[in-house]
């Protein structure tokens, strides 16, 4: 017993040469950030040389890597398009998926929406001439064909700062060399940690302060993402935390999402999904909301996880090539739906009842107004403090049978059913979530130009 312990605990090990490699690797990161840190603190980042006056233009890059995350980009990218002040570059780029391969994750189908929203055709290359650009940065096999010190832009927003997902070139400090960092989150941390539990400042964690500490403005939707960065944030650190609420979720709050209810339910699905996680729910409910819809019981729209699309990497977790067309091939025929769009607004439009695990799609349900049944993992103790009182305006389920159960109650008496969670709905929205008077996109605008002009900031 002791001799297999050993070995386990062997394999657990990293050999010398890998944490050596690991500790120069940190090294010279620490290096780089000691030169961006002086160029940032200093005010000698070259592209900010030129605004000695009112007249120069702002030029603002937009880094987007997933089609599902531009919404929270989206607002103020159009509100920044129709402003003289500014020049924006909307840049389409590929994302690494954990096949170690890269991916167009709906960016450019984004962009292209975009595009047709402001009237700006899609190219591949800037023109100095534009003072607005829709562009796609990599070629057919993935690889970037622009790069940061050639789009000569004073900031860059991106939605996330996992830099091990972009390709090489566009990491977080190639970035901050030429321009400042900045962040819209496009989630919600929903899961529990870290002042409860252990703490994880771990690469995969959208708090982790060595890609944080990159960043000038993160742009965060109420005080609690603010002190969950503020907990982790990196001594050295030059990033400051602006609590302007979040365009994503003011624009799910005013949509108009309402649907006539009918008897037959239709039943808007998505999921975590990715090898070794925990809170996924998919393999315990698929087959029952996919039944249903064959029986004609119900309508059922199926929102796959960005990682089904890697089929590259087949195991017991992660569907094989064969797998993924064989399941996708299911949703040609009637009641069955397979929702691919970069956005939610659709399939919420045509849904009267959102089925989530622990995912940010909980709060972006919410806030349409739309009934929520939220998956719990049967391990529990999945939810920090802040989900906890938004599930209390949810339905939560935690077996196959209780699904089975509240979905029969919900055809039965829907209005019935919704009705006690409606009369929570107005405390959790002041007790969760920040809309400021103005709107958040007017906030951030705020910030940018008294950074710019050194005039006084928004205050929350």
């Amino acid at each position: 017993m002791f001799a297999k312990l050993k070995k386990f605990l062997k394999l657990l090990t990293p050999p010398p040469i890998l944490t050596l490699k690991r500790k120069i690797t940190r090294l010279l990161e620490d290096r780089r950030f000691a030169h961006i840190y002086r160029l940032h603190t200093t005010h000698t980042l070259e592209s900010f040389q030129k605004f000695t006056t009112h007249e120069a233009k702002i030029k603002v890059l937009f880094y987007n890597d997933w089609g599902g995350s531009w919404e929270a980009l989206e607002p103020l990218a159009l509100a920044l398009a129709s402003d003289e002040r500014f020049e924006v570059v909307v840049l389409a780029m590929p994302t690494l998926v954990q096949s170690q391969n890269f991916y167009d994750l709906g960016a450019t189908k984004a962009l292209q929406a975009f595009g047709d929203k402001i009237g700006i055709p899609i190219t591949h290359a800037l023109d100095s001439r534009s003072r607005v650009q829709c562009i796609v940065g990599f070629d057919t096999q993935m690889r970037p064909t622009l790069f940061p010190n050639q789009t000569q832009a004073q900031y860059c927003f991106t939605t996330r700062p996992y830099d091990s997902l972009r390709p090489k070139g566009w990491s977080n400090a190639d970035i901050a060399e030429c321009m400042k960092l900045a962040r819209i989150e496009y989630g919600i941390f929903f899961v529990a940690f870290y002042f409860d539990f252990a703490p994880s400042d771990h690469p995969s964690a959208p708090w982790y302060s060595r890609a944080n500490r990159y960043y000038d403005f993160l742009f965060v939707p109420d005080t609690f993402h603010r002190d969950v960065m503020a907990f982790y944030k990196s001594k050295d650190a030059y990033t400051r935390f602006v609590v302007t609420g979040s365009p994503r979720l003011e624009n799910f709050k005013q949509g108009d999402f309402s649907k006539p209810h009918t008897q037959k339910l239709t039943i808007f699905y998505t999921s975590r999904y990715s090898k070794g996680d925990s809170y996924n729910t998919f393999f315990t409910f698929i087959e029952y909301f996919m039944q249903q819809a064959k029986e004609d019981k119900i309508h059922f729209i199926y929102r796959p996880h960005p990682n089904m699309y890697d089929t590259k990497q087949g195991n017991h977790n992660i569907l094989s090539g064969a797998q993924w067309q064989e399941f996708i091939a299911r949703f040609n025929t009637p009641n069955l739906s397979l929702d691919t769009n970069p956005s939610y607004e659709d399939s919420f439009k045509k849904a009267d009842v959102i089925v989530s695990d622990a995912s940010s799609t909980i709060v972006y349900a919410f806030l349409a107004n739309k009934p929520v049944i939220y998956t719990q993992n049967l391990m529990g103790g999945e939810l920090n403090n802040w989900a906890l009182k938004l599930l209390q305006g949810c339905f939560i389920i935690d077996t196959l049978d209780s699904m089975r159960e509240l979905i029969a109650r919900l055809q039965e008496d829907f209005q019935g059913m919704i009705a006690p969670l409606q009369c929570r709905r107005e405390d959790i929205l002041k007790s969760c979530f920040y809309f400021p008077p103005k709107g958040s996109v007017a906030c951030i605008i705020d910030t940018l130009l008294a950074d710019v002009y050194k005039s006084p900031p928004h205050a929350p």
